[in-house]
């Protein structure tokens, strides 16, 4: 009996973790950065429609080139990258951008 709701419970929080991870993550946006402004902690990215959309860096947010953690100082205009945001009170805070160059 003890084995069995061990298993429930395990199996309820797998699906839980599973179903909520997309939600807590918060929403995608791929792109390339038209302008970085590093002392704002802000960043402009073009989608790929052509639409501008501007970003302010999260308290806890992380920058990745090419799986490698990095300051947003390092990204550069023009490259590729894809960013984890939340919409606050109207404004896009990141939480993530990974960026690949080759």
């Amino acid at each position: 009996m003890i084995k069995v709701h061990y298993f429930l419970i395990v199996v309820l929080a797998l699906v839980l973790m599973l179903g909520l991870s997309p939600a807590l993550q918060g929403e995608e946006t791929k792109g390339r950065l038209k302008q970085v402004l590093t002392d704002q902690d802000e960043f402009v990215l073009t989608d790929q429609k052509g639409d501008d959309f501007q970003f302010q860096m999260g308290e806890d947010a992380k920058v990745f080139i090419n799986d490698r953690e990095a300051a947003l100082s390092e990204l550069r205009n023009r490259d590729d990258v894809r960013v984890i945001w939340r919409d606050l009170d109207g404004t896009r805070v990141a939480s993530e951008i990974r960026c690949t160059r080759k």
